[in-house]
C-alpha cells in the first residue's frame, strides 16, 4: 500500500504565570500510515496559536468558545437523558448537576481570561496584518 502522511491538532495548551494567561499554544501530530497500519507517529513543537496556519481557524477566542460549548452539550444531553426515562431520573440529575457544576467553573475561569484572550486576539490580528504585508512583498 501506499504511505500516507496526516497532520492532525493534538492538543491546545493554555500557558499561566502568578494566576494571569501568558499564552496558547498549540501542537499537531503527525502520523505515517501504511493503510490502515501506523508506522510512525510524532508531535509536533508547541506552536503559539497566533502563529497557527489561518487553515485551521484556531483563535484563543475560538478555543475557549469550543470548550464551553464542550460543557454546554454535557449539560443539555444530561437534560435529554433525564427526560427519556423516570428510573434514570436520578442518574441524569446526578449527571446535570456535575454538568451545571463544571458550566459553573468554566465560566467562573474564562471570567478572568476574558481581557487576556482580548489582549492575544489583538496581538494575532497584528501578526496576521505583519504575515499579510510581508506576502505582498
Amino acid at each position: 500500500m501506499a504511505l500516507t502522511q496526516t497532520t492532525e491538532l493534538y492538543e491546545i495548551l493554555f500557558r499561566f504565570e502568578a494566576g494571569s494567561l501568558k499564552g496558547c499554544h498549540a501542537q499537531y501530530l503527525e502520523t505515517v500510515m501504511d493503510g490502515d497500519t501506523t508506522i510512525a507517529q510524532k508531535l509536533g513543537p508547541a506552536i503559539p496559536v497566533s502563529m497557527l496556519s489561518t487553515a485551521d481557524g484556531l483563535t484563543v477566542s475560538k478555543v475557549l468558545g469550543s470548550a464551553l460549548a464542550t460543557v454546554i452539550e454535557a449539560k443539555e444531553a444530561a437534560e435529554a437523558s433525564a427526560l427519556a426515562s423516570d428510573d434514570r431520573a436520578k442518574a441524569a440529575e446526578a449527571k446535570e448537576a456535575e454538568a451545571v457544576a463544571a458550566a459553573g467553573a468554566v465560566t467562573e475561569s474564562f471570567a478572568h481570561l476574558i481581557e487576556p484572550a482580548a489582549q492575544l486576539a489583538s496581538k494575532d490580528a497584528i501578526i496576521q496584518d505583519l504575515m499579510t504585508q510581508l506576502a505582498k512583498t
